[in-house]
């Protein structure tokens, strides 16, 4: 038999196969392989152990390391942060070393000053009381004269009561010397009535005295006069009778004179105009003298239908 074909059988028959390793090694010193086998079987399965916990330990040691790489990226990214904000700090105190070197440089500068208005503040004591002792000298004079001002508003007051009464009696010569200038244009008027109104009307017949009584008698007995309407014509300056140039009509003529043309003026005339209207009579009303009283005057005398008449 070779030897592949003991094997063979060695393998096919496992009490072959005992008998085999009794005869080649003795039972003790099977015992003791097997003895060793035991412990290697032990062993290997406490190896087992130690390598499970191992791997569990090195599990845990990854997930640590893990983390600790996560917390070690935030603190880069924090320190990162942090030299950004240093550099910005360091920025920040460079300027504050300007500014508080240019602080020193203003209050020397002040220092200097201080010491400049101590010495004006001691130049002005000095001044001050000077001045306090001129005051007092003032006082002393303002005293005296105040007395002299009491005498002399005494004295004004006797002037304003002396001046009140001259400023009337100016009043009334000034009144007294417009009448008369007033009464002149008016005696003008009456001179020549044609020489001032013949531009407007003709063959003037003026009403007075008994004339205008009769002539407001007969407007008395036919439209109603009242004595009020009476006493107003009666007071009118210049009445009369004429013709129109432009179309031959009879008209009565009315009219205020003065030497200056005043609102009041304008007012009467267009007054007594409406009163001998309201009596169906056809009018010439006007309003003359040396100053016709400028543009507001022309224009109230315009909105009455008053002619205004210069005789300068």
């Amino acid at each position: 038999m070779d030897t592949l074909e003991i094997i063979r059988q060695i393998e096919a028959d496992p009490a072959l196969a005992a008998q085999l390793r009794a005869v080649l090694l003795g039972d003790q010193r099977l015992h003791k392989i097997e003895d060793r086998l035991d412990k290697l079987v032990e062993v290997s399965e406490r190896h087992e152990e130690t390598l499970a916990r191992l791997v569990e330990v090195s599990e845990r040691h990854e997930e640590t390391l893990a983390r600790l790489v996560e917390v070690s990226e935030r603190h880069e990214e924090t320190l990162a942060r942090l030299v950004e904000v240093s550099e910005r700090h360091e920025e920040t105190l460079v300027r504050h070393e300007e500014t508080l070197a240019r602080l020193v440089e203003v209050s020397e500068r002040h220092e200097e000053t201080l010491v400049r208005h101590e010495e004006t503040l001691a130049r002005l004591v000095e001044v001050s009381e000077r001045h306090e002792e001129t005051l007092a000298r003032l006082v002393e004079v303002s005293e005296r004269h105040e007395e002299t001002l009491v005498r002399h508003e005494e004295t004004l007051a006797r002037l304003v009561e002396v001046s009140e009464r001259h400023e009337e009696t100016l009043v009334r010569h000034g009144n007294d010397l417009a009448e008369l200038r007033g009464s002149d244009y008016e005696r003008r008027m009456r001179d020549d009535p044609g020489l001032y109104l013949g531009e407007h009307v003709q063959r003037i017949h003026q009403i007075r005295g008994d004339d205008l009584d009769a002539f407001l008698d007969n407007l008395q007995d036919r439209n109603g006069l009242t004595s009020e309407d009476r006493r107003r014509i009666r007071r009118t300056d210049f009445v009369a009778e004429a013709r129109t140039v432009s179309a031959n009509e009879k008209v009565t003529v009315v009219g205020e004179i003065s030497a200056t043309v005043h609102a009041n003026d304008i007012e009467r005339v267009a007054l007594s105009a409406q009163i001998l209207e309201g009596c169906g009579l056809r009018l010439f009303a006007f309003a003359s003298g040396k100053d016709l009283g400028g543009s507001r005057i022309e224009q109230m005398a315009n909105e009455k239908h008053v002619t205004l008449i210069d005789m300068s």
